[in-house]
């Protein structure tokens, strides 16, 4: 979908938000890796509107690299 392409059903209908930049995207939301006193995770999101397919994308590169040394999250072989 970053490409402006829904992976669903091919239309070029996408529209991207980025997290705490509107009213529409005001519910923040945290990737849990451990610690108690989290700030909420920087995020970008992508909306089909012919077919309402969502994906969203954590920005945050720190906290990817907390993901993956995280024992809360395993990898998917």
């Amino acid at each position: 979908m970053k490409d402006g392409l829904c992976p669903k059903c091919n239309s070029r209908t996408v529209y991207k938000g980025e997290a705490y930049k509107g009213v529409v995207l005001s519910s923040q939301f945290t990737v849990f890796t451990g610690g108690i006193h989290l700030p909420p995770t920087p995020y970008v999101s992508y909306i089909c509107t012919t077919c309402g397919y969502f994906e969203i994308y954590v920005t945050d590169q720190k906290r990817l690299a907390e993901v993956s040394n995280s024992s809360h999250w395993t990898k998917d072989l």
